[in-house]
């Protein structure tokens, strides 16, 4: 069983945290929105992908405290990407969001963007924000690996099991640690990039 912090507890986060929760893993949903983190801790989906019974009847910390995703195993980040007015992608909610992680990343740990963004972001942006607010070193010190979210909001028909992932790695090491997590809680299979 692994500690997982899921950053961002949207129509993406919200599954993959219930799927790894039903794999029995130790799973934090962890969001800004601590009206939105009231009402899953009320046993409601204020995001509507999900039966709100099974937000209830899952073993989720919801939190808005950064202090209670210290020392996770693993963290998926999971924040949106909007398109600001030039139309260039808005990414201030992934560097906050790999600051936040930084300031909690221990070493040994696996980092996961699974925000929409363009290739090279995951290397270009995010890392160095984590680097610099942990100290440490990726590839030496922790793994770092993407994998795009694949969910269509409101389709009730494929759910994330049942759409083949895409999993990449910083490095071998990182690419063997997503294959293996995913694994558990997708049914249609992965494919490496």
């Amino acid at each position: 069983m692994a500690h997982l912090s899921i950053v961002g507890m949207g129509y993406v986060g919200l599954p993959l945290a219930l799927a790894f929760d039903a794999e029995g893993h130790d799973v934090v949903g962890f969001d800004t929105d601590e009206r939105k983190i009231e009402r899953f801790r009320d046993g409601e989906d204020p995001t509507d992908e999900v039966d709100s019974d099974a937000v209830r009847r899952s073993d989720i910390r919801f939190t808005a405290s950064e202090s209670e995703i210290e020392a996770s195993d693993y963290y998926i980040i999971t924040v949106p990407t909007p398109i600001d007015e030039s139309g260039q992608p808005d990414l201030s909610y992934v560097e906050a969001a790999g600051e936040t992680v930084g300031e909690s990343l221990t070493d040994g740990s696996t980092v996961i963007l699974e925000s929409t963004v363009y290739p090279g972001a995951t290397r270009e942006v995010l890392l160095p924000v984590v680097e610099a607010a942990s100290g440490l070193k990726a590839g030496e010190d922790f793994s770092v690996g993407y994998s795009p979210e694949r969910l269509v909001p409101g389709n009730a028909e494929k759910g994330l099991a049942d759409i083949v992932k895409i999993v990449s790695g910083y490095d071998d090491t990182a690419l063997d640690r997503l294959s293996t997590l995913y694994g558990e809680i997708i049914d249609a299979g992965l494919h490496h990039a």
